[in-house]
């Protein structure tokens, strides 16, 4: 039977990713990428020894047994894994009873001699491809799932934690063998990285208000005439982006712009956003930003279920409600209520994500009901919504329960802070937690060895990326760091610059513009000076970085900057800290309460799942070759991490009980 890859994806992105994937319970840590090179070891070894009978696992170690089943499946080898409390008398009795070939242990791949009793070993039938077997005071107990079961399996937990592109899951060990080995396959298979914890470890495992953690993603804005000169006018940006996939940032964002040359080769998120997701496999493909009132909700719906499907549930989008009269030929109609467009689109979208249909005119005016394919991988579509100048739009975005993209090109600090504030305020009072949503910042960014040498570098190429914005000037000098009463003095000195000014106040206006970015509002200098700008805007309140770094030099000093920022931005994240920001928990009954008593670091938990006893329900079968069991699944518990745990049908994913087919 072929493994569904689309939900059985283990590892085919990872070679190189360097993202956490598992932390076990003795704290060690292994990257997608390292596990990704042990299944492939595996997968050889494998392959050469084995061609009929069964693999039987029987480490200790978390990672060796999650590598050799990934494995298995991949080879669509029948399994049987068996935990520490199977005794040696088991093993000897399972081997034969499964025609086992060839046993994985802690530390070597060891050839078993053949089973007796047959000539050539019989083949396990494709519904069951996986056994588990763990012994306790009612004696040995046996779960078995095919490939088809694995996959409804994985489909009901991603529907039940409605999965997000930044998730992180707790297992807390105690929760059964059989739970914690699915969910832990379930996890990786989605891209989620997963935390193994004794409960009494669980708090030193979690962010908290003392770490300075952030995320860091790659923006492209840029203003390069050269580029219009260049053969391959997207050569940074496949370049970086293909470094950013491999060396752990979690996006990369491409804006829409129209009839400029000041970010004049992105009119068209999609169409890049398309490209950009079949040469990468692990950064999230994000719009910074789709100005949504230029186009219709079912085109942007249609064009990102596709970008999700090449991504493998990799799409993100940041709506904007655009600024810049003369695009709005695509729709002159929308300008005057663009934003309040813009929030009914945000609305269709997300029906039309969900599978929902939403009523439209056809040719002859009748209102028809329109679904949109193909269907998206991601059950949620992640959104920003890309908020700066009025209050009112962070608090719009936090009503919608979206992330949102901010800047600091015309924002006084002390003004972002407020409205951050406001934005977490109206998330919290429309039923979302705050700390489960991405508050990110477009900074400029080039990071060296030294603030000298990086001022020097940056200094032309930025003030020419300044000039390329005549409005971008002018905001500005209005969001100077100087006092207020400076800063009108700046605008009378200057006057407004659509009215034109003498060339050298021109050059003082762009000297003061470019210190006020390298000073204030860019990720720019040596690895200490840039410390202290994300120490501050982690005060603000924000969470993700989304460094621009086509802002005008070339490329082989970007690349060259990219390394130092790699380096730096390590400083910020979990696999580094060995702390993770948990969104989803698995969990046995026994612990749940503890684990809602931990509020302070589980405070971005969205969903709570919880083990019951009942999980077992064995009937031995003695009508078939050989022993079958049936499986009462449990019913995976969505619940906030801050609300109570309910038991109603409504926030379980139900599974049918399963009972093997005969061999």
């Amino acid at each position: 039977m072929a493994i569904n890859t689309e939900t059985m994806r283990f590892f085919a992105h990872a070679k190189h990713d360097q993202k956490i994937a598992l932390s076990t319970v003795q704290k060690e840590n292994f990257t997608f990428g390292e596990l990704a090179a042990r299944v492939n070891e595996v997968v050889t070894q494998l392959s050469d020894r084995v061609q009929a009978g069964s693999v039987l696992i029987c480490a200790e170690k978390t990672e060796l047994v999650v590598i050799a089943v990934i494995a298995c499946l991949k080879l669509k080898l029948p399994v049987v894994v068996i935990d520490r409390t199977v005794n040696a008398d088991d093993v000897a009795e399972l081997v034969e009873q499964h025609h086992v070939r060839l046993s994985i242990g802690d530390t070597t791949l060891d050839q078993l001699p053949p089973t007796t009793g047959r000539a050539t070993p019989r083949a396990w039938h494709p519904s069951t491809t996986v056994a588990l077997y763990t012994r306790d005071e009612n004696g040995l107990r046996t779960n078995v799932f095919a490939v088809a079961d694995l996959q409804t399996i994985f489909s009901d937990l991603t529907n039940a934690a409605a999965v997000q592109g930044n998730d992180h899951l707790l297992i807390v060990e105690g929760v059964p063998f059989a739970v914690c080995l699915i969910d832990t396959l379930w996890a990786l298979a989605k891209y989620i990285p997963v935390v193994i914890r004794n409960i009494h470890d669980v708090s030193d495992a979690l962010v908290d208000e003392d770490d300075v953690l952030m995320d860091f993603s790659l923006f492209y804005f840029g203003s390069s005439p050269e580029a219009e000169q260049e053969d391959d006018k997207y050569a940074l940006v496949k370049e970086s982006v293909i470094y950013g996939d491999a060396h752990g940032y979690s996006a990369v964002w491409t804006p829409e712009r129209h009839f400029n040359a000041f970010g004049g080769l992105f009119p068209n998120p999609s169409v890049l956003g398309a490209a950009l997701a079949m040469i990468t496999k692990n950064v999230q493909i994000r719009t910074g930003s789709i100005v949504s009132p230029l186009h219709h909700p079912i085109r942007i719906a249609e064009d990102w279920a596709v970008i999700d499907n090449l991504s493998q549930g990799r799409g993100a989008l940041s709506f904007a409600s655009g600024w810049q009269l003369n695009d709005f030929v695509f729709y002159p109609d929308h300008y005057a209520n663009r934003h309040q467009v813009m929030l009914k689109q945000i609305e269709d979208v997300r029906t039309l994500w969900a599978g929902q249909s939403i009523p439209c005119k056809n040719g002859v005016d009748e209102v028809i009901d329109v679904r949109i394919f193909p269907r998206p991988v991601q059950t949620e579509l992640p959104i920003w919504i890309t908020v700066s100048g009025k209050t009112e739009s962070f608090v719009d975005a936090g009503k919608l329960g979206a992330n949102i993209l901010t800047h600091l090109l015309w924002q006084d600090p002390d003004e972002l802070i407020e409205k951050i504030k406001a934005y977490r305020a109206s998330l919290r009072a429309s039923g979302f937690d705050p700390a489960s949503r991405t508050v990110s910042v477009m900074v400029h960014t080039f990071v060296g060895l030294d603030d000298d040498n990086v001022r020097a570098a940056v200094r032309e190429p930025l003030k020419e990326y300044i000039k390329s914005s005549v409005h971008l000037i002018e905001t500005m000098t209005k969001s100077s760091v100087n006092s207020s009463q400076t800063k009108k003095d700046n605008i009378g000195r200057y006057g407004h610059i659509e009215a034109g000014i003498q060339e050298d106040l021109f050059e003082e206006l762009l000297e003061l513009a470019f210190n006020r970015f390298f000073e204030n509002a860019a990720l720019l200098g040596s690895p200490e000076r840039c410390h202290n700008i994300v120490k501050k805007l982690k005060g603000y309140g924000v969470t993700e970085l989304a460094c621009l770094i086509d802002f005008g030099l070339a490329k082989s000093e970007v690349m060259e900057s990219l390394k130092h920022l790699t380096q730096f931005k390590h400083a910020y994240s979990t696999n580094h800290t060995n702390k993770f920001k948990v969104s989803l928990v698995r969990c046995s009954e026994d612990h749940e309460l503890r684990v809602h008593a931990n509020s302070e670091g589980l405070r971005a938990v969205r969903k709570i799942m919880v083990s019951h006893p009942s999980f077992y329900s064995v009937n031995n079968r003695n009508d078939v070759e050989y022993p079958s069991e049936a499986i009462e699944m449990e019913k995976y518990l969505a619940a906030g991490a801050a609300g109570v745990l309910s038991t109603d049908d409504q926030h379980a994913a139900a599974f049918n009980a399963l009972i093997t087919d005969e061999f």
